[in-house]
């Protein structure tokens, strides 16, 4: 099993790609069929091995103390084998009837030997069967402990790709294995582009094109258009999935480079000049399918980035706000 992280918000999450969580549910699936398989044939067998002894019981019944309220069935038993004889050969009618009975018959059996074969364990080979079924009956407790188990470990991988299908439908990619990256390693480091100061780290780099400023909502109107914590959990989400184009004043951006998120802010370095939004600065964010618009303390408009993973920019930016 691979290592586990628990994410705020979300439950345990696996260090594994989905696809891989994806593969390890269909493995443990196959260990609960098989283990359900084989505590349904234990079962059935050990249940057979009752009916035996039930069968061994009822025409030796002068050989064991019956008690009185098990009598009318030890009656009813001879009755059924009689009917049964009866129908034998005939057409679909007699088999359905036959059949009938053969399933109560066996009822009647089973109960029985529930019932007697305490009282009737001297009578010739009785107790051996009954030691079998017992050995069945065990072995079928213990293979339902492992299912048991095996079945509650299926529950969780089930709920985890559930979680991990529905976050990387609304934000494009495996955000939940980020986070449980982020949880158990920290933010990663990438190699920057730009100089950066001396404390400062990338963890982000997209291929970015600078736009005009464009209006932001605030972060109160903001707040019921952002993913979900158990998305992506992050505590204190900045920032409004909105989806669609970018409003590009003019329909060209002014400036192309590239956009960072380092361990200080969001960073454009452009080939004409940089542009940078401290995370503690950070107010409100609109994203868009091809670019997030940044809105910091004291501007009237956001910075407007194109980049070709507005949603994985602005996860990382959250991240780093979170843990910073």
């Amino acid at each position: 099993m691979t290592d586990q992280v628990s994410v705020w918000g979300v439950g345990v999450v696996s260090l594994a790609t989905l696809d891989e969580v994806r593969a390890a549910g269909y493995a443990q699936r196959e260990r609960v069929d098989r283990l359900a398989y084989e505590d349904a044939d234990l079962a059935g067998r050990a249940e057979d091995r009752l009916a035996d002894v039930g069968a061994l019981l009822v025409p030796r019944r002068a050989w064991w103390p019956v008690p009185p309220d098990l009598e009318p069935r030890l009656q009813e038993a001879d009755q059924l084998v009689a009917r049964i004889a009866r129908l034998q050969g005939g057409g679909w009618l007699s088999t359905r009837r036959r059949s009938r009975a053969s399933a109560r018959l066996r009822q009647v059996l089973l109960e029985v030997a529930h019932r007697g074969a305490e009282a009737g364990i001297g009578v010739p080979d009785v107790e051996p069967v009954l030691e079998e079924a017992m050995a069945l009956q065990e072995r079928s407790r213990q293979v339902r402990a492992a299912l048991e188990a095996e079945a509650a470990a299926l529950a969780q991988l089930d709920h985890e790709i559930a979680l991990r299908d529905d976050a990387h439908r609304h934000l494009g990619f495996d955000a939940l294995y980020l986070a449980a990256y982020i949880r158990a390693h920290g933010l990663p480091v990438v190699e920057s582009p730009v100089t950066l100061a001396r404390d400062e780290a990338a963890h982000l780099v997209l291929d970015a094109a600078l736009a005009p400023p464009v209006p932001v909502a605030g972060p109160d109107a903001a707040a019921a258009a952002g993913p979900t914590l158990a998305h992506t959990g992050v505590q204190h989400w900045v920032g409004a999935l909105r989806g669609g184009p970018a409003p590009v004043a003019g329909g060209q951006p002014v400036d192309t480079g590239a956009l960072l998120v380092t361990s200080r802010r969001i960073l454009f370095a452009g080939r004409a000049g940089s542009v940078s939004v401290p995370l503690d600065a950070m107010l409100a964010m609109d994203v868009y399918d091809d670019g997030l618009a940044v809105l910091q303390l004291g501007r009237e408009a956001g910075d407007l980035f194109l980049v070709p993973d507005p949603r994985l920019a602005a996860f990382y930016a959250n991240w780093v706000g979170e843990k910073g």
